[in-house]
C-alpha cells in the first residue's frame, strides 16, 4: 500500500488525482489505460492524506516544486490559490503588453506636417 493504494503484483489502477500526482512525482511508472476524459482535473486530497501527496496535488496545480514543498500541509491549498492568482495576473499583464497598449497616447501626426 502506498499513498493509500492498493498494488498487485507492482500493479494498481489510479483514477486521476491525488494519488496519481504523487506518484508521478515520486518516480513511478505511469501507463495510461482506456480513454482519458478531461473533466475538473483531479480532486483535492483529503485532509487525512499524508503532505508528499497535498505537495504533489499541488504541483500538479501549477505550484512550483519549491514552494510545495516548503509549505506546511494545512497551507498548501492557501498556497495553491495564491499561485493560480499570481499565474493569472502574469497572464493579464502579459495578455496587455502583447497588444501593445502601453498607455501612450497614438501618434496622431500625419507624415509632412508639422
Amino acid at each position: 500500500v502506498s499513498a493509500g493504494v492498493n498494488f498487485t503484483n507492482g500493479v494498481a489502477e489510479v483514477a486521476d488525482g491525488p494519488a496519481l500526482a504523487y506518484f508521478r512525482t515520486a518516480g513511478y511508472g505511469i501507463e495510461e489505460i482506456g480513454d482519458a476524459t478531461a473533466g475538473d482535473g483531479p480532486k483535492p486530497p483529503s485532509s487525512r492524506d499524508p503532505k508528499p501527496v497535498w505537495v504533489a496535488y499541488a504541483i500538479a496545480q501549477g505550484v512550483p516544486a519549491d514552494r510545495a514543498e516548503a509549505a506546511n500541509k494545512a497551507g498548501i491549498p492557501a498556497l495553491i490559490e495564491q499561485v493560480k492568482a499570481e499565474l493569472e495576473a502574469e497572464a493579464a499583464a502579459s495578455t496587455s503588453t502583447q497588444s501593445g497598449d502601453n498607455g501612450a497616447p497614438a501618434d496622431t501626426t500625419k507624415e509632412g506636417q508639422s
